[in-house]
């Protein structure tokens, strides 16, 4: 008797997991089909709301983002990603709410809410509601897990046939987190949308920071992002969307503005790759300027090295000219073309990689030389000067005494002292 009632037990059990399932599934695709606009039939609607055992028809959607999702679950494992998900999920369910709804996994870390509110006098009361359930449901996940949520809301709309566009709604409102700041609420209503010359000017300011940026100006590059931030900050008159392409735009144009200053594009393109996978992550505005700045000093450091390997090999290539063509006339100009590079540059590049001015780097290896030539005696003053490179022995003369401290006659004598 006793092992009957374990079996019945254990297969009553067994049945109420399958009428669980089976409700949890028929409302699961009445609101997938909901918040897509797939059902067009009003009677349609109301016989699979029965079916689904709701007593009011869904009217207004909720579109619920675990804030910092990516962060959350970065290097972690499937199983633990379904874990958050449905300690979140249960916060929900476990809310003690007046109004009957279905809630739907929309992407990994998003989730629809569709209330069922009840009819109002007042087309206002219906925003208050939504908003009220909104914070119950924000306040039940802060206090039952460690998570914050942004929650945007839709438009109440009595037919359900149109419930999709609440739902466009409600996605478009907690875009607006970008804005705001984490574990926020934003009604549809609450959002100033629309475009304004602001707009372009922006635009316009973001491409003028890569103008900043190629001139070498960092500063100056800063200070524009900053004017460009504290507008969005104080008065937002562009979509979340927008500014995000915008920023990206800016991304690739520092990039390729770096490159063509001198940075490695061995070393760019994967930091490019990095970085726009970085900006699809990144959920406020806070946090893309603190990403922009890092980025900013990141890419001119890029072309600081750049410019400093570039540097490297142009003066290597210099110094081996020199040292094949330092027997013959050979000047600044001379040196300049064969490594591309202006007079003046490769003055400067020269003087820092090697800590010698240019002209005394030449003169320096003639006077080595000289010294070495005049150790033969039976070379004349006047035919080691025209070997490297000085077409009068009384110029030659003159400059070895500036640069040795004796004259060349001087020297050999003092050499000829020495051997004998």
């Amino acid at each position: 008797m006793q092992n009957t009632t374990t079996v019945l037990k254990r297969e009553l059990r067994k049945q109420k997991r399958e009428e669980a399932y089976i409700l949890r599934s028929v409302r699961e695709s009445l609101a997938y089909d909901l918040l897509h606009g797939n059902i067009k039939n009003a009677k349609e609607i109301w016989e699979r709301s029965q079916l689904a055992e709701l007593p009011l028809i869904p009217n207004t959607v909720l579109f619920l983002s675990i804030d910092h999702f990516s962060r959350l679950v970065e290097n972690k494992g499937e199983m633990w990603k379904n874990a958050l998900r449905e300690e979140v999920l249960r916060a929900i369910r476990e809310c003690n709410l007046q109004y009957e709804s279905l809630k739907v996994l929309v992407t990994q870390e998003k989730y629809a809410i569709l209330l069922a509110l009840p009819v109002q006098i007042e087309e206002k009361n219906y925003k208050a509601l939504s908003v009220e359930y909104a914070e119950k449901i924000r306040t039940a996940i802060n206090q039952k897990t460690e998570y914050t949520v942004t929650i945007g809301i839709g438009n109440y709309y009595e037919d359900a046939r149109n419930l999709h566009l609440s739902f466009r709604e409600s996605e478009q409102a907690q875009t607006y987190r970008l804005f705001s700041t984490e574990n926020s609420i934003i009604h549809i209503d609450d959002l100033d949308i629309f475009e304004t010359t602001e707009y372009y000017d922006f635009k316009v300011r973001i491409q003028s920071i890569t103008e900043k940026f190629s001139l070498g100006d960092i500063k100056a590059v800063l200070h524009r992002w900053e004017e460009i931030y504290d507008s969005i900050v104080k008065h937002v008159h562009i979509k979340p969307e927008e500014f995000r392409l915008q920023v990206l735009d800016l991304l690739f144009s520092l990039s390729k503005s770096a490159i063509q200053n001198g940075a490695s594009p061995k070393n760019m393109m994967p930091l490019q790759i990095k970085h726009a996978k970085e900006l699809h992550d990144l959920e406020t505005l806070a946090e893309i300027d603190k990403w922009v700045r890092t980025i900013i000093n990141e890419y001119n450091l890029q072309v600081n090295e750049g410019h400093n390997e570039q540097s490297l090999k142009s003066v290597q290539e210099i110094l081996q000219y020199i040292e094949e063509h330092f027997q013959e006339e050979i000047g600044l100009e001379t040196v300049a073309a064969q490594v591309n590079l202006s007079p003046n540059y490769v003055s400067a590049i020269f003087k820092q990689t090697t800590g010698s001015s240019f002209s005394y780097y030449v003169t320096d290896r003639r006077m080595k030389k000289a010294k070495h030539l005049l150790e033969d005696f039976n070379m004349t003053v006047y035919e080691i000067a025209e070997t490297i490179g000085y077409s009068s022995s009384q110029y030659f003369s003159r400059v070895f005494k500036n640069h040795v401290g004796m004259t060349p006659s001087a020297y050999r004598n003092s050499l000829h002292s020495t051997k004998y």
